[in-house]
């Protein structure tokens, strides 16, 4: 299910979105605003479950 994997993965975010929905978006769009790091993690291809 999971392609394109890296071996190895050292990213670090102040704020870590599951899923692309409303909620997410929404934290990852918030936490930026106000000056943290955000990552958004998406298992599906498209945001938003569209």
């Amino acid at each position: 299910m999971i392609q394109n994997t890296p071996k190895q993965w050292d990213l670090e975010a102040d704020v870590v979105a599951v899923g692309s929905g409303a909620g997410g978006l929404t934290a990852a769009i918030t936490a930026a605003d106000h000056g943290a790091s955000a990552l958004v993690l998406e298992r599906w291809y498209r945001t938003c479950n569209c």
